[in-house]
């Protein structure tokens, strides 16, 4: 298993990086003048350019590293995953999460492969259950413990999957049928319409909001202090 990616490993990587930016500006570029056979063919370009930089780096790469945090953690980044996110996501695991939080958490992966399509989620609507899909952007696996996210470059996701680990091994049968009564009696004033889908969905959500300290229903960032304790640096306010 390896636990670092080689110096000429990382220049390739680098030129995969650039030549995915080059790729998404030639897209950019292309709706000003989206007939333009200039357009086409420069996206195409920037396609090649980047089919063969991936090729070389699978060629000389792993697939991915693994390091294991302080906690006990396994840590694990694939190689088309930028530098920055990975320590972006460490750095927020040692920062600003509560330890607590993530005990006895068994891996986080940082994914550069597509993620899962669609996730179907069940919803009571006009006294009716209906499923409603969403993006999987990132995924919580409450057997194996494992976190799997497919857009590293944000924070919202990750924290929103610890929210779901907080509330299957870190809080009791008695505090999840706690959350489960105050969600169905404030469903409506759940923070996201995703939350309103199910009741550790709204957990989750509510976990991210606490977390990022964004605006909470005074009885949500109560019940979610009480739950998931206070925000390291800031006590819950």
């Amino acid at each position: 298993m390896a636990t670092k990616f080689s110096d000429k490993c990382n220049q390739i990587r680098a030129r995969v990086f650039a030549r995915r930016n080059a790729l998404t500006t030639a897209r950019m570029v292309s709706l000003f003048d989206p007939n333009s056979k200039t357009s086409e063919a420069r996206i195409e370009r920037a396609k090649e350019r980047l089919a063969e930089a991936e090729a070389e780096m699978a060629q000389h790469c792993p697939e991915s590293i693994t390091v294991t945090l302080e906690n006990g953690t396994k840590f694990t980044q694939d190689r088309g995953v930028p530098d920055k996110s990975a320590k972006n996501a460490r750095d927020l695991l040692k920062d600003k999460i509560p330890a607590d939080d993530v005990t006895d958490l068994t891996e986080i992966k940082l994914r550069d492969d597509p993620p899962p399509d669609t996730k179907s989620v069940r919803r009571k609507k006009d006294g009716k259950t209906v499923n409603i899909t969403v993006k999987a952007a990132a995924t919580y696996n409450k057997k194996t413990k494992t976190i799997n996210d497919y857009h590293p470059t944000k924070e919202d996701e990750l924290k929103h999957e610890i929210g779901h680990h907080v509330c299957y091994h870190r809080m009791t049968a008695k505090e999840r049928a706690a959350w489960d009564k105050l969600w169905r009696d404030k469903r409506d004033t759940m923070p996201t319409d995703y939350a309103k889908t199910h009741e550790r969905e709204g957990f989750a959500e509510a976990y991210e909001f606490l977390r990022n300290n964004k605006e909470l229903d005074d009885d949500i960032r109560k019940k979610m202090i009480e739950l998931a304790g206070a925000n390291p640096s800031t006590g819950g306010n």
